[in-house]
């Protein structure tokens, strides 16, 4: 008899490592290192994945049987097995958590199909593709590098007018003309779409597979299946598909990675982009980044000699760059109502030029109605009496409801001065529309925010009013104008990425407008650093000297963050043996929710990183088994640092 170890679907940490259990005789040729299985845990039925085989076992008299088989064929592969045990420790999660990330859940039809036919591998000529002339005006001998060299690794700032897609997808042809597989990363549904559509017009479509959890259950297992046993040439997806079972990568390709959406919400709550470059390593291929930004995580890379730096040609860049312009004292000063009306004249003029050749593009900090609702006699902030949150109302007439518990009121009454009229000291994007709407009568308004997305308009005339990461491309062109609406606003926010953020989403907006034609007004004060850097688009320099703010700071990503909630007093009762060199910050109380709470951060340079997060993980398994709980949130380097 042997004996399989297995990882069991349960969540405490305290149980996130191999169980054994006997393979019975029956089921001696349907288990193998990546199965599938169903096992008897504490008298439950679950799920498990196998990841070693032994012969022998001391304790073989007393150990229970695998119960079931739910695949004749292994579905985690030793590589990807290895990757996401990395990323549950790096990360401080379950080792299980992160494999059904990896793994779509099981369509017995779908799989019986599939496994009812040999391995087909795609025959893919390329011979005749054209890779784009925009590469050209980068740092020469790049392209030749990516397409010569098996481990070469590089990340790129578009130029304007660039196709990101398409240089992402230069890149993946030369992997695939070495008889590789490419994998392609792309932060949203919105952006899969437009790539698969893009690839399909260059790639046989039996030789592409989607991997999206928007997808149904069958189509997702099923190019699942199709990855696994090596049937196809290039694989494309969002966030998870960088845990995709290729078992020959050539290159990972991770599109615009300033966009948060490549950060998992749940925990362990890993990068994709950090995990493309953990599995860089592990499958010893290439790594290509792109995005219209540079990102400090990908600056440091750089810096430090991990990934070679692509920049196009500055005179390049200055010549075809949109006319950006800010709202400078000066403007103020003759304009005295920009500050009421959101809407100096200057952009104003920008958008009815623009109205006369195509699209123009307005971008609002946020959904909604009226977001930071305050008294109108005192300007106090409008808080929630449960827990102390800012309100908002989605319409004019409607109650206001909290945005941090939801509790609605119809009735207001200041605190301080007892009025009972709200002003709202920032619009959404509802709001918006109405006013451009009555500023633009006979214009088309159309808005683009988290409950209704565009993914493309055509090029007539309209108003596009669309929220940070929601607007729709132009199909076949560019915006001819774009307005950044409440820029000073947005630069206030709290949160440690704050302006790094805010700076990736204007250069986001940059690009989807005209180059050399086009105008983009940033509605605010010019003076400010990062619209400052904004309007020359000197995305590397302010990349750099925000880094350099972070090694100041011991800050998120020049040392490595972890950052604990836990009730009060709790800290001072553990004990951590954390590395010499790490910094605690903390513990500070603040308010989550309707319940006090307090913080600690944990900076560590990155060459003792592991070190604290396995003195964590053990005492937070400790505090599990004393008990019963852990009673603290973990987060390594959290996507919003407050």
């Amino acid at each position: 008899m042997k004996f399989a170890q297995v990882i069991v679907d349960v969540a405490p940490l305290h149980l996130d490592h191999p169980f054994t259990y006997a393979i019975p005789e029956e089921f001696s040729s349907r288990v193998f290192v990546g199965s599938r299985v169903r096992v008897i845990f504490h008298g439950r039925k679950l799920i498990a994945y196998v990841v070693d085989i032994t012969n022998d076992s001391p304790h073989k008299d007393r150990i229970s049987p695998i119960y079931d088989v739910l695949c004749d064929q292994p579905v985690l592969t030793p590589e990807v097995a290895a990757l996401t045990k990395s990323i549950s420790q790096r990360w401080i999660g379950s080792w299980v958590d992160v494999i059904k990330a990896s793994i779509p859940p099981r369509h017995a039809k779908t799989e019986e199909s599939v496994f009812a036919q040999l391995p087909m591998p795609s025959a893919v000529d390329l011979s005749g593709y054209a890779s784009s002339e925009a590469w050209n005006h980068y740092s020469p001998g790049v392209f030749e590098g990516l397409a010569a060299h098996s481990q070469f690794s590089a990340a790129l700032v578009a130029a304007p007018g660039d196709d990101l897609q398409k240089l992402g997808l230069d890149v993946a042809v030369t992997a695939i003309r070495r008889n590789k597989v490419a994998l392609i990363l792309v932060p949203d549904l919105k952006s899969l779409k437009r790539l698969h559509k893009l690839v399909l017009m260059h790639v046989p479509k039996d030789a592409v597979a989607v991997l999206s959890s928007e997808d149904g259950p069958g189509p997702r297992y099923r190019n699942f299946l199709r990855v696994l046993r090596g049937e196809v040439s290039l694989v494309i997806g969002t966030r998870a598909a960088v845990l995709a079972p290729i078992s020959s990568l050539g290159v990972i390709v991770v599109l615009d990675d300033t966009d948060n959406s490549y950060s998992e919400l749940r925990n362990p709550a890993w990068n994709a982009r950090e995990v493309a470059l953990m599995r860089r390593e592990s499958a010893a291929c290439q790594l290509f980044i792109a995005s219209h930004s540079r990102t400090t995580e990908v600056q440091r890379l750089v810096e430090s000699g991990n990934v070679i730096d692509v920049v196009p040609d500055r005179d390049y860049v200055r010549l075809h760059q949109p006319r950006i312009r800010a709202t400078s004292a000066e403007d103020l000063a003759r304009d005295p109502l920009a500050k009421v009306v959101r809407l100096p004249s200057q952009a104003f003029t920008a958008i009815r030029d623009g109205l006369k050749t195509g699209p123009v593009l307005i971008q609002v900090p946020r959904r909604g109605y009226q977001l930071r609702l305050s008294c109108a006699r005192c300007r106090e902030s409008v808080r929630c009496t449960q827990c102390e949150g800012p309100m908002s109302r989605a319409q004019q007439s409607g109650p206001m409801s909290c945005t941090r518990c939801g509790a609605v009121t119809a009735i207001f009454s200041c605190q301080w001065c007892q009025s009972t009229e709200v002003r709202s000291g920032q619009l959404g994007a509802v709001r918006t529309a109405e006013e451009f709407g009555r500023a633009f009568p006979d214009t088309v308004i159309r808005t683009s925010g988290k409950d209704n997305i565009l993914d493309e308009i055509d090029l007539s005339p309209a108003l596009v009013i669309a929220t940070p990461g929601a607007a729709p491309v132009v199909k076949d062109g560019y915006y001819s104008a774009a307005v950044i609406l409440d820029a000073d606003a947005t630069l206030m926010y709290s949160y440690l990425t704050a302006h790094e953020d805010t700076f990736h989403r204007w250069c986001d907006v940059a690009a989807l407008v005209a180059p050399q034609t086009g105008t983009v007004i940033v509605a605010g004060d010019d003076s400010h650093h990062v619209i400052s850097a904004f309007t020359s688009l000197d995305t590397i320099g302010f990349a750099s000297k925000e880094l350099a703010i972070r090694k100041a700071a011991s800050m998120l990503p020049a040392n490595n963050v972890i950052e604990i909630h836990a009730p009060l007093g709790t800290w001072s009762s553990f004990d951590v043996p954390l590395p010499p060199t790490a910094k605690v910050f903390g513990p500070v109380a603040i308010q989550r929710g309707q319940e006090k709470c307090e913080r600690v951060l944990i900076s560590t340079p990155w060459a003792e990183a592991e070190l604290s997060a396995k003195a964590i993980r053990a005492n937070a398994i400790k505090t599990w088994l004393a008990r019963g709980s852990i009673g603290m949130e973990i987060d390594v380097d959290p996507a919003m640092l407050f």
